[in-house]
């Protein structure tokens, strides 16, 4: 349940002689609650499963790989304007493992296959693309 928050600010206040009092929020007059709607035990259940849907998505796609995913996407798609840069997100995410196995001494599977997986989804974006 809605509770409700703090008075809004009156920003007059310094020029107004009135003193502004919170009101105590009214109930609604259908007697479903503050906000007007009635949560159901099936809207309740939906809820939970969107919640655990997204965990268990966010788990196996973390924010991590999208990431690398994305950059090596853009990255590649920068060869449109000029060829030799359809190769720039494979470099990159290579360099970036490589940089990683030196400095951290660990090399990321994961960072390395969204990335090239990133880069191959470019190509063939950029493959299917009409002529002009």
């Amino acid at each position: 349940m809605l509770r409700p928050g703090p008075a809004p600010l009156n920003l007059c206040q310094k020029h107004s002689s009135k003193q502004v009092t919170p009101r105590s929020p009214q109930p609604a007059p259908n007697g479903l609650g503050q906000s007007g709607h009635s949560r159901t035990r099936a809207a309740d259940l939906l809820l939970l499963v969107y919640r655990r849907t997204g965990e268990h998505i966010m788990g196996l796609f973390r924010m991590d790989l999208q990431l690398h995913f994305f950059w090596s996407f853009c990255l590649t798609l920068t060869g449109l304007f000029w060829p030799p840069l359809l190769l720039s997100g494979l470099v990159t995410t290579i360099a970036k493992e490589l940089l990683d196995l030196w400095s951290k001494e660990s090399w990321s599977w994961g960072d390395f296959w969204w990335g090239c997986a990133g880069a191959g989804g470019a190509l063939l974006f950029l493959q299917n693309l009409p002529a002009a």
